[in-house]
């Protein structure tokens, strides 16, 4: 190894470890605040929870102003550890429908359906159709950054919306055609861009973007695995940092929910510019306050990645 390349594994390790302290400290106060955020309106409308940001931005758009739609997780927490409170179990056994990803991104699922068990709450898995990458034998559930895959999860939100409201069945399937019209006018600008960069390779944070990558022929080189909480190992690290310097390569992803300082510090030990990639599993609160949803987001994160994979390693 060199000098220089051990360096940089050294500043990795400082930085990882720093990050663990601080993120320890302050969950236990990040969890009481996410408890007490999710409430159910008063409403005539059916009531319908989601599990993630995705779901709910898609049900928001398919049920429009027929239902009420509730985000679980809240603008800003990590959906991969959230936990559910008891108050809130309580406040989904009132509901119509929850809509969960599947594939194990709720870890709490087993639990709810134990507690749920005697509620008449409608469950419903929008992976349901989904062919699944596995890694290590380990379901990725981050299907809903490949367009075709958001189409499906869009028909079966579609479907558990009729199932629970029939009367509103017409004003549903009108809304999810403007949807799906939207998710094809999303991938034929994802291929037509990318297919003309010359690059194929991208480092991430967070290992999210296997089905992104599977559609448009990339190949992601992540820091972490699927569960973005994980640590990366030293020999991860260094593997990284010998990548960059060995094909040159310019740019790097990060993300907004997860510390930036990792991939600052190969960034500036290397010489790389970091970027954002959004995995859109949750929204902070500044993204959802300037309105932002899942289309704006995916054409950002286009725009980053055509920077990035415009120059060839």
């Amino acid at each position: 190894m060199s000098k220089k390349t051990f360096k940089i594994v050294q500043l990795l390790l400082i930085s990882v470890l720093l990050t663990t302290f601080t993120m320890t400290g302050s969950g236990c106060a990040l969890k009481e605040r996410f408890s007490r955020e999710t409430t159910v309106p008063d409403s005539s409308l059916p009531v319908v929870y989601t599990s993630i940001y995705p779901l709910y931005d898609f049900t928001k758009k398919i049920g429009g102003e027929k239902v009420t739609v509730i985000n679980i997780t809240p603008a800003g927490a990590e959906p991969h550890s959230f936990e559910p409170s008891p108050q809130l179990l309580a406040k989904l056994s009132q509901a119509s429908l929850f809509l969960y990803n599947g594939a194990g991104m709720e870890p709490y699922l087993e639990k709810l359906r134990a507690t749920l068990q005697e509620s008449s709450l409608l469950m419903v898995e929008a992976s349901q159709g989904i062919n699944l990458i596995k890694d290590k034998e380990e379901r990725d559930p981050h299907f809903w950054l490949s367009p075709s895959c958001a189409l499906t999860m869009g028909h079966n939100i579609l479907q558990a919306l009729i199932h629970i409201d029939p009367d509103n069945r017409t004003y549903y399937e009108k809304n999810f055609q403007t949807f799906a019209e939207k998710l094809r006018e999303l991938d034929q600008d994802y291929k037509k861009t990318l297919t003309q960069c010359p690059g194929r390779k991208i480092i991430v944070t967070h290992q999210a973007f296997n089905y992104l990558c599977q559609e448009y022929d990339l190949e992601q080189i992540p820091l972490m695995g699927l569960h973005a909480e994980a640590e990366p190992t030293p020999g991860k690290l260094k593997e990284i940092s010998i990548l960059i310097e060995k094909e040159k390569i310019k740019y790097l992803f990060s993300e907004a929910l997860y510390s930036p300082k990792t991939a600052a510090t190969i960034a500036r030990e290397t010489g790389a510019t970091v970027l954002q990639l959004h995995p859109l599993g949750s929204l902070n609160e500044k993204e959802l306050q300037e309105g932002k949803d899942y289309f704006q987001i995916m054409r950002e994160n286009l725009q980053n990645l055509q920077q990035a994979l415009e120059i060839a390693p």
